[in-house]
C-alpha cells in the first residue's frame, strides 16, 4: 500500500525499520510489491464477474493515442 500511495523505497524502509525494527533492502521491498501485485490479481481475477441483465447503454468515446484515435 505504501509503495502504491507514491512514497519511496526509503520512506518504505524508515516505516518498517520504525515498526519492526528491520531495514529491508531495495530489492526486498520490490519483492514484496511483486508479491502482493500477484495476489491481488489472482483475487481478482476470481471475484469480480459482471453480472450485466438487461439494457447495457453505451456512450460513445474517442481516445486519441499518439497520432491515432481509437473509438471505444
Amino acid at each position: 500500500h505504501l509503495y502504491v500511495e507514491g512514497l519511496s523505497l526509503s520512506k518504505i524502509r524508515e516505516i518498517v525499520d520504525q515498526h519492526h525494527g528491520y531495514r529491508p533492502a531495495d530489492s526486498t521491498i520490490l519483492d514484496w510489491v511483486r508479491s502482493y501485485s500477484r495476489l491481488l490479481r489472482r483475487f481478482e481475477r476470481r471475484r469480480v464477474r459482471p453480472r450485466l441483465r438487461g439494457r447495457i447503454h453505451l456512450h460513445e468515446v474517442e481516445v486519441k493515442v499518439g497520432k491515432k484515435r481509437a473509438g471505444a
